[in-house]
């Protein structure tokens, strides 16, 4: 549930422009407590590294396409594609 200063400086390094975060799904529905606390994660991170490369995030926003403790990669190609293609960006 975070990217360290290390590992965001290997992404740079790389030449990443864009740094896509997927984090599992740590919650059980849109809206509780769980998901206030990830958004606002994701939110740290935006605020810590969006001036140095765009930030983007595969989330689940219809809460329909990861189970509980799912990552987008947990459930195959296809639903991957979609979360990536409706990536959000801040």
């Amino acid at each position: 549930s975070s990217i360290s200063k290390y590992q965001f400086q290997m992404l740079l390094d790389a030449g990443a422009k864009e740094i896509c975060i997927a984090f599992d799904s740590d919650y059980n529905q849109i809206g509780d407590s769980d998901w206030r606390n990830c958004v606002e994660r994701l939110q740290r991170i935006y605020n810590k590294y969006s001036p140095y490369a765009s930030i983007s995030y595969m989330f689940d926003t219809s809460g329909k396409k990861l189970g509980y403790k799912q990552s987008p990669t947990d459930c195959g190609q296809d639903i991957f594609m979609e979360l990536w293609k409706d990536r959000i960006f801040l």
